[in-house]
């Protein structure tokens, strides 16, 4: 009885541990994307960032999540055919749909929204990168060569001033 106890045990503990490395993908704008995540997580105002096809609109987006890189694709996205890709793409790292509430700006109705989400703290910044990479590859389908429009949230603007909310009067 011991034995099947510490063979459970044992069982569950590998599975536990489980790591699920991300496989290491390759692109040009790469190292453009990971210093763009680094400016990412030192942002308070609208602290995101979209990977994005300038021909589809077919996007990855990325949130700062408490000083953490948060990846997320939601469903509502994607094709049939791109969320069989995707079901068979996160299940290899462990990353299952997950559901939240959301409330829509212009309805104020709620909603549940359901999409793939992974934080990983600064230090995996590789793999978040590598993650968004490969989701661009394998869900969508695009090439290693195709070049992605990299939308940051953020205003850099120097001396930014907020817009008039009405029209300045225009003399005759």
């Amino acid at each position: 009885m011991n034995k099947i106890y510490t063979t459970l045990l044992m069982l569950l503990f590998i599975g536990c541990s489980q790591k699920f490395d991300i496989k290491p993908y390759s692109h040009p704008q790469k190292i453009k994307i990971k210093n763009n995540i680094r400016r990412m997580l030192k942002q308070t105002t609208d602290p995101f960032l979209i990977i994005e096809d300038p021909e589809t609109k077919k996007f990855v987006q990325l949130y700062n999540e408490n000083g953490n890189i948060l990846f997320d694709l939601p469903e509502v996205a994607l094709t049939e055919s791109e969320i069989k890709h995707a079901n068979k793409y996160f299940s290899k790292y462990g990353i299952g749909l997950s559901e939240s509430k959301a409330r829509s700006v212009e309805t104020r109705k709620i909603f549940i929204m359901k999409s793939w989400r992974k934080i990983y703290p600064l230090k995996d910044i590789d793999k978040a990168v590598n993650l968004t990479l490969g989701a661009l590859y394998e869900i969508y389908g695009f090439s290693e060569l195709k070049q992605f429009n990299i939308i940051i949230g953020w205003d850099e603007s120097p001396g930014k001033i907020s817009p008039p909310t009405a029209e300045p009067l225009r003399k005759k």
